[in-house]
């Protein structure tokens, strides 16, 4: 059933018309579907944004810990906490939070979602830092620290590819591999945004998101 829901929201998102940027507050009014895979975490995320500084979302997160799969929900709020829009450039600070239930084999229990996101960018360079902790009943903590540098190999418009190359770097304290990382393509051309690449160990890494 899950996976049938994903899918369909994949073959919904590439139909929608508007521009995108991996932001979790966008317009007001504005709707983004996110799906983001990378080692030993699959996250799903739905954000409406009401304002253009405030956002409500719905978070789905699949977790490998100690060989089992521990399964997150959790309904959550972004905010923009502070944005610099410069003529070359923009750079902008959100935090998150939520609470929701985390699923252990079938044994319930309550869980806490918190993170915060920094990013820099101009038509040419990109930079990006992200922190965020899932939490639940039983001291299980998930801790993910991302950093991310990139640059455009060429400049485009708006409604036309846009693609970058960049590296990427996580710290995953609780699992077995702390640190991974390793190279992306991200491309965006009108609404629809998506990233592909592989850690230096092999595993693959993706975003897809869309902003309508």
């Amino acid at each position: 059933m899950r996976s049938a829901l994903k899918n369909l929201f994949v073959l919904t998102i590439f139909l929608l018309p508007q521009y995108v940027k991996a932001h979790p507050v966008t317009f007001k009014g504005g709707i983004a579907v996110m799906d983001y895979i990378s080692p030993g975490r699959n996250d799903l995320m739905l954000h409406y944004s009401f304002s253009a500084r405030q956002s409500v979302g719905l978070g789905v997160s699949r977790v490998e810990i100690a060989d089992r799969d521990v399964n997150f929900i959790y309904p959550h709020f972004n905010f923009l906490i502070y944005r610099e829009n410069a003529p070359d450039y923009q750079a902008n600070f959100y935090l998150m939070a939520g609470a929701g239930l985390a699923d252990f084999d079938g044994d319930i229990k309550l869980a806490s979602f918190a993170g915060l996101q920094l990013d820099a960018e101009s038509r040419r360079l990109y930079s990006a830092f992200e922190i965020n902790e899932l939490q639940s009943e039983g001291s299980l903590d998930v801790h993910r620290l991302k950093l991310r540098l990139g640059a455009a190999p060429y400049l485009a418009e708006f409604d036309e590819l846009n693609s970058w190359i960049l590296a990427e770097i996580n710290y995953k304290p609780d699992s077995e591999d702390e640190i991974e990382g390793g190279p992306l393509l991200r491309f965006f051309k009108s609404n629809v945004f998506w990233e592909l690449g592989v850690t230096t160990r092999g595993k693959v890494m993706g975003t897809l998101m869309v902003h309508f």
